[in-house]
């Protein structure tokens, strides 16, 4: 039934709304009040004529039912909320303008397909950021076309090939909404991606980056899911607090966000940053780790976006079959990634976001935190983590607190780091 993450979403949103169910003192009276929502929802999705529709409707307006009830539940019912969308969310309200960037190198083939699925948002107050990274194929006069044709549109056309995050800082740097919403040359968006995500957003003031569900898409068009499941599933996931989501990504060192989904707060990426110009794989997994350590996230469970897979050898960056050179800097930019998001959190957020890792239940000083994170990053990198082992252990109150609490010596250590 989802009611914890319903009553959570109507704390946070600036509506104050709660369902009566919350008031019921039976499981089985909130229970069927549920399921009547739910069934009658279905309907509106299937385009069924059902007297409870407008029953649901004026129990809307009495504020008898929440609006992220009827969001939460239509997305994890249907695979097409329009209907509900339009029924539910039809006042007119304010549209912030949106800042669309994308970055693009030798697109040709798809990006056009991508800059029609931005145009054609349903929200239409949108800027769209397109940076040419020195295309050597015919993306710059496709982009240059849509620029003449749309005043929305704006081109910026780098003078030499810099990869993607001097292009994509380069587009965030010129963005001028309130959000910013990140595209690759060749995904797609359902048209109501924006309308919806902003909607959520704007309702909810303290959620500072939102995603939204995917299909996975070949390069001919067709949907390809199926054939990469464990992406699709880990992309299409549930939501968690930013909590749960440091703490799984950097447990399990994979990136389960999916950036052609992301819409941000700009105030987000003005506190914490855009990509590090020293990443190339994996900037966005960097990116999302310190979004999350500095706000809260949420995932919209509808597939709103069709993010491009290729099934040719080295036309995702993410594929590493027979490149060993690509291999090690993946490791590489995954251990620096991880070991400065350990290093950098507080040691409150570490606390609260590992606290099922302490060795020590009772670690509370910042000296104590520093042996856990020690702790910590050798259990998620082994002998990588020997440097921060190395200079922790010329604090004195920290080798006290492990030979005192941990029964950690120096000679334990010496012998740790003969581990390969």
């Amino acid at each position: 039934m989802n009611l914890i993450e319903i009553y959570s979403l109507e704390k946070m949103s600036t509506e104050k709304v709660h369902c009566k169910w919350f008031e019921m003192n039976q499981w089985k009276e909130m229970y069927q009040s549920y399921r009547n929502m739910r069934w009658t929802l279905l309907r509106m999705a299937y385009g069924r004529a059902d007297s409870r529709i407008s029953e649901l409707e004026k129990a809307v307006a009495a504020g008898e039912i929440s609006k992220d009830a009827i969001r939460k539940t239509a997305n994890i019912s249907s695979n097409d909320t329009s209907d509900v969308f339009g029924c539910f969310w039809k006042e007119k309200k304010e549209m912030p303008l949106v800042s669309v960037v994308m970055s693009v190198y030798n697109g040709e083939k798809f990006v056009a397909e991508t800059i029609e699925s931005v145009l054609n948002q349903t929200y239409s107050n949108i800027e769209v950021i397109i940076v040419d990274d020195c295309s050597k194929d015919g993306s710059r006069q496709i982009i240059e076309k849509y620029q003449k044709k749309d005043r929305r549109v704006r081109t910026i056309l780098m003078d030499q090939n810099s990869n993607v995050c001097v292009a994509g800082n380069q587009a965030f740097a010129n963005a001028n909404g309130k959000y910013v919403a990140v595209i690759g040359h060749d995904d797609i968006w359902r048209e109501d991606k924006i309308e919806k995500q902003i909607t959520f957003l704007e309702e909810h003031p303290d959620v500072g980056i939102c995603f939204t569900w995917i299909e996975v898409l070949g390069e001919n068009g067709v949907t390809i899911s199926k054939e990469y499941e464990q992406l699709y599933h880990m992309m299409n996931a549930d939501n968690y607090t930013a909590e749960n989501w440091l703490r799984c990504m950097i447990l399990n060192k994979s990136n389960w966000a999916c950036a052609p989904s992301a819409c941000i707060r700009r105030s987000v990426l003005d506190k914490t940053g855009y990509y590090r110009y020293g990443l190339v794989q994996l900037q966005d997994f960097d990116l999302w780790l310190r979004i999350l350590n500095y706000t809260s996230v949420y995932v919209l469970q509808e597939k709103l976006t069709w993010y491009r897979q290729f099934s040719r050898k080295g036309m995702n960056l993410s594929d590493l079959t027979g490149d060993k050179g690509k291999e090690n800097r993946l490791q590489h930019e995954c251990w620096w990634i991880i070991s400065n998001a350990i290093e950098q959190m507080s040691d409150s957020k570490f606390l609260e976001v590992f606290s099922e890792e302490l060795r020590w239940k009772e670690a509370m000083s910042h000296e104590a935190v520093l042996c856990e994170k020690a702790f910590l990053l050798w259990n998620v990198g082994g002998s990588l983590a020997a440097p921060y082992f190395i200079d922790m252990l010329e604090n004195a109150e920290c080798r006290e607190i492990l030979e005192q609490k941990y029964q950690f010596t120096l000679n334990d250590f010496y012998a740790l780091n003969r581990q390969a």
